[in-house]
């Protein structure tokens, strides 16, 4: 029995997550200018307050309201570098990732189905979009 024939694999859509693909995304470009001259401490708020594994929460679909309201209950002297992950987040976008455009625009060109995967910040915008 032959595997499947890859020049018949039918494609639905593709989908684009947008931070960190299609744009770049990274906290520093903001907290650079919360932590003036302080790499070192800005890169301690990183990983033990706002860490990776907080933010994949929010991914995950919790509330950025609740997921700040616990970081402050626990690091209420710190609640403003807190309040800025979210209030500020426009300041975490650096330009566009150049491969990952050029792909979509690829994709574009032979009409295939694309999509755009964001999961907060504006909870009105949670399901797929087109790009």
């Amino acid at each position: 029995m032959a595997g499947p024939n890859p020049s018949r694999t039918s494609i639905d859509a593709v989908v684009f997550d947008l931070g960190g693909v299609l744009i770049d995304w990274n906290p520093r470009y903001l907290y650079r200018s919360l932590f003036p001259g302080d790499e070192a401490a800005m890169e301690d708020f990183l990983a033990q307050v706002v860490n990776p594994e907080w933010n994949e929460r929010q991914d995950a679909s919790r509330a950025c309201s609740e997921a700040v309201a616990e970081l402050i209950s626990r690091h209420p002297d710190r609640a403003d570098l807190i309040e800025a992950y979210y209030a500020r987040w426009e300041e975490m976008l650096g330009g566009s990732v150049d491969d990952s455009v050029a792909l979509l625009e690829a994709l574009r060109r032979r009409a295939v189905p694309r999509r755009a995967a964001r999961t907060r910040v504006q909870p009105a915008w949670t399901q797929p979009q087109e790009v």
